[in-house]
């Protein structure tokens, strides 16, 4: 139940009207602010870097065993519960079912087949040992049923989409979306453990809601292009000051002056206050979601697409820590001058200097 409210709750969030303070509008404001309150004009904008669409379903597909039966060993299933989810796996709506069914059917076959090898022991006992060896190969496969059932998903598609939206820029929006990306991902990760430990029984409409909050959150995405605006920002906030730091010192006399002023308050109240908890929020989630995946990929065998991408990944969230820390840096040299710093002694005035 807590999974579907949830469902609900994040649809609710990201169809909200326009009217409240996106993210794109938020960054944007705070250079605009920061180049104005500089008194420079602006640079030419940091060339930013496509995000990659990551691996396709296709390349994250694992390989499954096929299972073969004739139609004279079938009809021997007839009594065996075993049969009656053979027959809807091999319907028409089966065969083209998507990937959480797929993984419905695989989990009644693993759960059926001992029960049928133990009702044909004695009377079909060559048919028991061919079912006891499609078990054992079965058995041997799970784990790559297990993460074709999800990442093969279009719900998987949805939240690793690179033309998602960014990540909300209001505290609760961003927490409440993320927690319900986070509760499904913890789901497939607790799910996975269980089935590599051959515990297969799972409440299928619980999974498909946790896949519905992938769909609805698109977080992953989200998470990634919240990153790349935030580094693409923050390289060009740094220019902008550096280009200050050059071309003349904001405070000669190494004492706040009254456009001083104006450029701490846009660090107080639009960096500090603004910039900042937003971008250690996409932080956070990264830190959580790079962990969260690399978990899922050590639960199976997964192609070498899979790594690389994880690779990516990693480069695109140090990239925004060099970004964030180039950034700060820059900052803390333009307040020094003011001695605006921090728990800096105004005492005496601070060099004018550059970086």
């Amino acid at each position: 139940m807590l999974s579907v409210r949830l469902v609900v709750i994040v649809l609710a969030l990201v169809t909200l009207p326009a009217c409240s303070r996106g993210p794109e509008d938020a960054l944007d404001d705070y250079l605009a602010r920061l180049t104005r309150a500089l008194d420079v004009s602006a640079v030419d904008d940091v060339a930013s870097v496509p995000l990659s669409p990551g691996p396709t379903r296709r390349t994250l597909a694992l390989a499954e065993p096929e299972l073969n039966i004739n139609l004279l060993e079938y009809l021997s299933l007839s009594g065996c519960e075993l049969g009656r989810v053979l027959g809807q796996r091999n319907s028409a709506l089966g065969r083209v079912a998507p990937a959480s069914q797929r993984l419905h059917s695989e989990r009644d076959i693993l759960q059926s087949l001992p029960d049928c090898i133990h009702q044909l022991t004695d009377t079909e006992p060559e048919l028991a040992a061919s079912l006891q060896a499609v078990l054992a190969t079965k058995i041997q496969a799970r784990m790559k049923y297990w993460w074709n059932g999800w990442m093969t998903s279009q719900e998987w598609q949805a939240f690793s989409s690179p033309a998602a939206p960014l990540l909300p820029y209001d505290e609760a929006a961003a927490d409440e979306l993320l927690s319900a990306a986070r509760q499904a991902t913890g789901f497939a990760l607790r799910q996975g453990q269980a089935w590599q430990a051959k515990s297969f029984g799972y409440d299928s409409t619980v999974m498909e809601a946790h896949q519905q909050q992938w769909l609805a959150t698109e977080a992953l995405g989200s998470w990634r292009r919240s990153q790349a605006a935030l580094t693409e920002i923050s390289r060009q906030a740094a220019l902008q000051i550096d280009k200050r730091i050059g071309e003349r010192p904001l405070c000669p006399a190494g004492r706040k002056t009254p456009q001083a002023e104006i450029v701490q308050t846009v660090f107080s109240r639009f960096y500090a206050a603004g910039l900042q908890p937003y971008l250690s929020r996409v932080d956070r989630y990264g830190d959580a979601v790079l962990a969260d995946l690399r978990g899922l990929g050590e639960l199976a065998e997964v192609t070498p697409e899979w790594d690389a991408w994880l690779a990516s990944l990693a480069a695109e969230k140090a990239a925004l820590r060099d970004a964030h820390l180039l950034h700060v840096r820059k900052w803390q040299v333009l307040l020094r001058q003011c001695g605006m710093m921090p728990g800096q002694d105004t005492s005496h005035p601070a060099p004018v200097h550059t970086e």
